[in-house]
């Protein structure tokens, strides 16, 4: 099978940070490959090559003016065509499928996944500007309960998914502290992880970015976590996957106390493949992800989880690692892709 895969960030794939969909747009590309699958990838500069033709494409190359979104507009339009060679299908991971003005009347199939919020009229606005041979792809149960299913056929749920011969417990000590990782905003809580710290005393350590163009992620930094910075409550900054590995590998548990209803949330499966049970909030996708009980603690208010986060010695690091290869592996994620794949060429 030829699969034509476009990622349509800036960001390389895979990330050398922070970069959560183009993690997932490599594994796919990395698992398809394996399996003999030739991979034509459109994707930011520096992403690696991979076994069939790749171009680099940049968002915004020509400027956000009116002028510069049309030139981008049309670049994008003809790089994808000019990877369509032979192509069985086609997999992207853009959000807008009115984008894919060109692919849209080619005649391929599109698999469009969506790794953030979907709206309602998700589906419908697929089946508008491709009725015949347009797809969803959603990444948790919650996520696909938000939207309006029309046609069940054209929709699928299949896990995120991490490497985990990469993502496994490094040989070092666990230590007694807790690990809260990704943005810092007020979505995902990093106020109410220095609060949990502060109260409980047990130590913090916080990797991530603060985005600039999250104006409101930079003032919550500035005014609810850079004041209580201290011995106890460390801000490593950004981390590569290596590092990530060994802080999760040390960590007591990964602290995740969500406002929003997050659609899945790569870190959650990293952590349950380095044995690291999770604490979070009772939202979104948490409430599959996490086995109450066994490979984290779920949390309806701050004081289920300032109690959680002083009672999780019990949770087996044996049971979140065996859970991990069994739901979230990569293997898991290309063989049920591999079924989406044959069951919408079934179709046509």
């Amino acid at each position: 099978m030829k699969v034509l895969v476009i990622s349509g960030s800036n960001i390389p794939v895979p990330p050398e940070f922070y970069g959560g969909i183009e993690r997932i747009v490599f594994n796919l590309c990395k698992g398809l490959s394996l399996n003999d699958n030739v991979i034509n990838l459109l994707a930011a500069e520096n992403s690696t090559l991979f076994n069939g033709k790749t171009k680099f494409y940049k968002k915004y190359r020509y400027g956000k003016s009116l002028v510069g979104r049309a030139i981008n507009w049309a670049e994008f339009q003809f790089q994808s065509l000019s990877l369509l060679n032979d192509v069985d299908i086609i997999h992207s991971f853009l959000e807008w499928p009115e984008l894919h003005f060109l692919l849209n009347k080619v005649k391929k199939p599109i698999v469009y996944c969506h790794q953030n919020r979907c709206q309602v009229n998700t589906l419908q606005r697929i089946i508008r500007v491709n009725p015949t041979f347009g797809y969803l792809q959603c990444i948790s149960n919650n996520q696909i309960s938000k939207i309006d299913i029309t046609d069940p056929n054209k929709a699928f749920v299949t896990y995120n998914c991490v490497d985990t011969d990469f993502f496994k417990r490094e040989n070092v000590k666990k230590e007694k502290f807790l690990l809260y990782l990704g943005r810092l905003n007020y979505e995902k809580g990093i106020d109410i992880a220095v609060n949990l710290s502060q109260d409980s005393g047990i130590p913090l350590k916080i990797a991530g970015p603060v985005r600039l163009e999250e104006k409101l992620a930079s003032k919550l930094f500035l005014e609810k976590v850079k004041p209580f910075l201290s011995e106890n409550i460390e801000y490593v900054g950004c981390v590569n996957d290596f590092d990530k590995r060994i802080l999760l590998s040390k960590a007591a548990a990964l602290l995740v106390p969500n406002r929003w209803e997050e659609p899945f949330g790569i870190m959650n499966a990293e952590a349950l493949a380095c044995g690291t049970p999770i604490i979070a909030t009772n939202k979104g996708s948490l409430k599959e992800i996490i086995i109450n009980g066994k490979n984290g603690i779920l949390c309806n208010n701050y004081g289920e989880l300032l109690e959680a986060i002083r009672n999780i010695d019990y949770l087996s690091e044996k049971f979140c690692r065996e859970d991990a290869l069994k739901r979230f592996s990569l293997k898991t994620y290309i063989n049920q892709t591999d079924k989406i794949y044959k069951k919408v060429l079934g179709e046509l």
